[in-house]
């Protein structure tokens, strides 16, 4: 039986330091989030998580992804969720959850609803209204990475993406994290075939942009990285709360 990895930190600290990385809050600001629920499950890599009518999930733990099937079988991955995302129910019956991965999810519902409430928790409704829109603008680079780069271009900007999604909730180090992520994985979030995606990583560690080996992902020259694929760097490692000028 697969068990669940473990979470890095408290999920109330993981939380505080995906917000805390779009605005700075205070320790009263953070006080809400104690609101967080008992309610923790662990999820076996891929099972299903099916998710309530207006239910809110906190990935503690792990990796989550959404991902519509297709009659034969395929799949396309729309979203990964790394520790400190929320998971919301899917839209449509071929819209499916499931963990990637050994993972560990906590009831947010309660939490969510006053985040949404500007008089209630003013500060954080900030940090998570930025929050939300940098899911949004992750979506339409998604969208991109499908319909215009190329695959040595997609699967650097997705790596450089996750690198700094993980640098927010400070599991990621200078050049470089630890993910379990499987080319099987890349191949359905890409849009490529698992062949693709191993030719492709190979050029890039020949090319000396890229390490690899069991979930353990090394980017020694993110700025060459990004350049190579247009990516624009957001964050430094050093200073996970702060945008770099230009």
């Amino acid at each position: 039986m697969n068990i669940a990895a473990k979470p890095a930190c408290a999920p109330s600290e993981l939380l505080a330091r995906r917000l805390s990385s779009f605005r700075p809050l205070q320790a009263d600001d953070l006080a809400p989030l104690s609101e967080l629920g008992a309610d923790d499950h662990a999820h076996a890599a891929g099972a299903e998580l099916s998710l309530g009518q207006g239910e809110t999930r906190l990935v503690t733990a792990g990796l989550v992804g959404e991902a519509r099937l297709l009659s034969d079988g395929r799949r396309q991955i729309v979203a990964l969720r790394l520790p400190g995302d929320i998971l919301t129910p899917g839209y449509t019956a071929n819209h499916v959850i499931s963990a990637l991965a050994p993972s560990r999810t906590l009831d947010a519902t309660a939490l969510l609803s006053r985040l949404g409430d500007p008089r209630a928790a003013p500060a954080l409704h900030a940090a998570w209204a930025e929050a939300r829109r940098m899911e949004q603008r992750a979506v339409l680079d998604h969208v991109v990475r499908l319909g215009r780069l190329s695959a040595y271009e997609r699967t650097a900007h997705l790596l450089l993406e996750l690198h700094e999604r993980l640098v927010r909730v400070k599991l990621a180090q200078a050049n470089g994290f630890q993910l379990p992520i499987t080319q099987e994985i890349m191949a359905d979030l890409l849009g490529l075939s698992i062949v693709h995606v191993n030719r492709t990583l190979q050029q890039l560690r020949r090319e000396g942009l890229l390490t690899y080996r069991a979930g353990s992902i090394g980017l020694p020259d993110r700025t060459s990285l990004a350049e190579a694929c247009g990516y624009a760097l957001q964050l430094s490692p050093t200073e996970p709360g702060r945008r770099r000028a230009g």
